[in-house]
């Protein structure tokens, strides 16, 4: 039985009972529905607490999962992108061999040789040794975007070959083409940011 207030009604008042978080009031001949605002008024009966704690049991359980995806996904965002790194440039020309990584010797065209034209002139070309992301023949093919962290200049590259400097081997192309100030090209090589994004292919 839970506390009824005081109600001015013309019916008879036979009684009250539970019923989640609203006391339902009897009257003689029909029952009435009265929500009691006053939290000091609330019942709460026993199954209705089982069933808030199963309830924030689920949601803590849910806020736990999403704190471990959110730790995975910065975890492989770091994964994918690395600063400060070396780059040199490479006469790849791809212009003037049609874009035929096998006339270039690069690395990728084992696997990407093959792939049509629009693919492979889609980006500039580059050779990929960073310390961050795939790797040898997973990573080929893939895209980044590139920094010069001198003036902040941004070319986007496709991953076609292997390299041993620690860092890219840009194309001479896309190497000038955020070289703005030509610091670069005066020291034989850049300083940049890199980071694996979508090709968009």
């Amino acid at each position: 039985m839970c506390p009824v207030h005081e109600a001015t009604h013309t019916l008879y008042l036979l009684g009250s009972l539970s019923k989640g978080n609203k006391c339902i009031i009897l009257f003689k001949g029909h029952f009435h529905n009265f929500v009691i605002l006053d939290r000091a008024y609330k019942c709460a009966t026993d199954a209705a607490t089982e069933s808030s704690e199963r309830q924030r049991r689920r949601i803590m359980g849910k806020v736990s999962v999403f704190v471990v995806c959110m730790v995975c996904v910065v975890a492989l965002a770091s994964a994918q992108s690395a600063s400060n790194v070396r780059s040199t440039y490479h006469l790849y020309q791809p212009e003037q061999h049609n874009w035929d990584l096998r006339a270039v010797s690069a690395y990728c065209s084992t696997w990407d040789a093959d792939k049509s034209l629009a693919w492979r002139s889609k980006y500039g070309w580059t050779a990929f040794c960073g310390p961050s992301g795939p790797q040898g023949q997973e990573s080929c093919g893939k895209c980044l975007r590139v920094t010069n962290t001198r003036t902040n200049a941004q070319v986007t590259v496709r991953i076609v070959d292997q390299c041993s400097n620690g860092g890219l081997d840009l194309d001479i192309g896309p190497f000038q083409q955020i070289d703005t100030d030509g610091n670069g090209y005066a020291q034989g090589h850049l300083i940049v940011n890199y980071e694996f994004v979508n090709c968009g292919d």
